[in-house]
């Protein structure tokens, strides 16, 4: 099965609190993990891509960190993946039965 995932982050929460959702992801996923950041890199975590974008954090911004992560992954199903949320090892245990 080819799954993938796409990290987004703008760095805004706590960092202990960034560090342990990324822990957690680390420990429960494994598949191809893009992590597209904001304005800035980000070590050991999947492919980084970094979206430079002087206005800095909005909705259009998230979305184009999203279209960049993407079109970077070479999986068939993606996992969409916030900064701050802790997921469950379980999260990741859906493939859809289908491709329609």
């Amino acid at each position: 099965m080819s799954i993938g995932a796409i990290y987004y982050t703008d760095f805004r929460a706590d960092p202990k609190i960034l560090q342990t959702c990324r822990d957690q992801i680390k420990k429960s996923f494994d598949g191809e993990l893009i992590s597209v950041t904001l304005n800035k890199p980000l070590d050991n975590f999947g492919r980084n891509l970094v979206l430079i974008e002087p206005e800095g954090r909005s909705y259009p911004t998230m979305v184009k960190q999203i279209l960049m992560g993407l079109k970077a992954l070479t999986t068939k199903y993606v996992y969409f993946l916030e900064n701050d949320v802790l997921y469950h090892p379980s999260h990741f245990d859906f493939t859809p039965p289908t491709d329609d």
